[in-house]
């Protein structure tokens, strides 16, 4: 099935073809997830709101006026999950603990200096406008090649490649002062 045009796969889920519609899942997952890291930073979440991104696009699928806009289609409903956990988030106090039996540190004062700039880095991905932010999201945490980036969001390799450099430049002058500690 993967040969079939998104067009035609629509068609047949909306005739009630699983198959086609999981299809669909697996050609579009990386983009999904994607958008979903980079709104939650956690990839356990992100794997929630993937979920909850295809199962939402399922149910309305009859709602999908024009097949041919179904990539951007999708990534309204992502986008809108994404929001929705953010506020629910909001709604709730998420609190981690570090469980009692939880292995000490050997160097906590390193541990501490890497969480740190773990987190300053995050940060930095996280203020990158969404088009760098899902390039860099796509290529660096979930390790695709070029090819496939250029495929999940309708770009040329060129193009993939040169909103990598450009996320790069962002991403280095906002950390140099972190490079020079």
């Amino acid at each position: 099935m993967a040969l079939l045009s998104d067009a035609e796969l629509l068609g047949q889920a909306g005739r009630g073809d699983l198959d086609a519609f999981a299809a669909l899942v697996e050609r579009y997952s990386p983009l999904v997830h994607a958008i979903a890291l980079s709104a939650s930073g956690r990839r356990d979440v992100a794997d929630d709101l993937a979920q909850e991104t295809f199962c939402r696009a399922y149910a309305s699928l009859d709602g999908l006026r024009k097949p041919e806009q179904f990539r951007s289609w999708l990534w309204s409903i992502a986008r809108r999950a994404c929001q929705d956990w953010h506020r629910d988030r909001g709604r709730r106090k998420e609190t981690y603990e570090v469980p009692a039996n939880a292995p000490s540190p050997d160097d906590p004062a390193r541990d501490a200096e890497l969480a740190e700039r773990h987190r300053r880095v995050r940060q930095a991905v996280d203020e990158l406008p969404e088009k760098y932010r899902i390039v860099v999201h796509l290529r660096h945490l979930q390790e695709m090649p070029y090819e496939q980036i250029a495929t999940v969001l309708g770009l040329s390799v060129s193009g993939v490649s040169n909103r990598l450099a450009e996320a790069r430049d962002r991403l280095r002058l906002k950390l140099q002062p972190l490079m020079t500690e």
